[in-house]
């Protein structure tokens, strides 16, 4: 090999060699700034939880009596708060009494004690609904319970039949119970309370529902049934199902006279069961004043 022969595979190595480590690091440099994005994300989401923490925290101060006697002083006077989680930190900004109900701004960040030094923060504002302050975990306003008048509305008088106590229905266990409307001259649902239009849903919290195999309830014009309960559930916490019974069903047919409430106790079942209320109209009717899943009404992040 001459030497000028030499000199040019000495040039195409050396070219070669620069070709390959400006590669090599464009490749350290993706996956340096994969990996950093990745953990810029997984510390976002952890902000976002922090501050989705302070909300439920809220959420908890208003609906504690003992610590709010009158929620309208806590949302402007008691809710400003800084706590620290497993992994990061929560900020309660700000809240104050709105048309709507308690309007809280949280601060949620991690990476450090303080805010000013943290790696990555969210902010989240929202809404606590009157409704679902004044209503309770797991309860419903009065007015909606299908059970709230009692035996004017109910059929719970005689041998055999469900009681009814203080707008609830209590059935006693003993193969299949039925429980009949007792007239149809007080309505069970009014107008304010029900949407004609679209899917209707019958809500019900359930005590000792273990105790069942199946309930159903309805008329010869709508209905549904619930024959596993464990497929029922809309919120397990507070034992409270959801099944459909119709679409587009008029107001007049549910409060028709020939409604009845069945339900299938399992063999050997001992005890009672409570429907502590129920609830018959759409989704957001009857699920938005006490959902424990859906504390907030709109909020956004800022």
């Amino acid at each position: 090999m001459t030497r000028s022969e030499k000199g040019s595979v000495l040039i195409a190595v050396i070219v070669a060699i620069v070709i390959f480590s400006a590669l090599g690091a464009g490749l350290a440099s993706l996956v340096t700034s994969g990996v950093r994005s990745s953990v810029d994300h997984g510390l976002s989401i952890q902000a976002f939880y922090a501050a989705e923490s302070g909300f439920e925290w809220a959420r908890k101060k208003l609906l504690n009596s003992e610590d709010c006697e009158d929620w309208k002083i806590c949302c402007d006077e008691a809710l400003e708060v800084t706590r620290e989680l497993k992994k990061g930190y929560f900020k309660v900004d700000s809240s104050s009494e709105v048309p709507e109900g308690c309007q809280i701004n949280v601060l949620g960040w991690v990476g450090s004690e303080s805010i000013e030094n943290a790696i990555v923060s969210r902010s989240l504002t929202g809404v606590v609904p009157v409704e679902f302050i004044e209503g309770g975990t797991g309860e419903i306003p009065e007015e909606k319970n299908v059970f709230s008048e009692g035996e004017d509305s109910w059929n719970c008088q005689g041998a055999g039949q469900p009681d009814c106590e203080d707008g609830k229905i209590v059935f006693d266990a003993g193969g299949s119970v039925k429980l009949n409307r007792s007239g149809g001259n007080i309505d069970i649902v009014d107008e304010e309370n029900y949407d004609e239009s679209g899917d209707v849903y019958f809500f019900a919290r359930i005590t000792n529902w273990q105790l069942l195999q199946s309930f159903e309830i309805g008329s010869n014009h709508w209905g549904g049934e619930c024959t596993n309960l464990q497929d029922c559930f809309h919120d397990e916490e507070y034992g409270v199902f959801l099944i459909h019974v119709g679409t587009d069903v008029p107001i007049s047919t549910i409060n028709r006279a020939n409604v009845s409430l069945d339900v299938e106790f399992l063999p050997g079942a001992e005890g009672s069961v409570v429907f502590e209320w129920g609830c018959i109209g759409s989704y957001d009717q009857c699920s938005f004043s006490w959902d424990s899943h859906s504390p907030v009404g709109d909020w956004e992040e800022g």
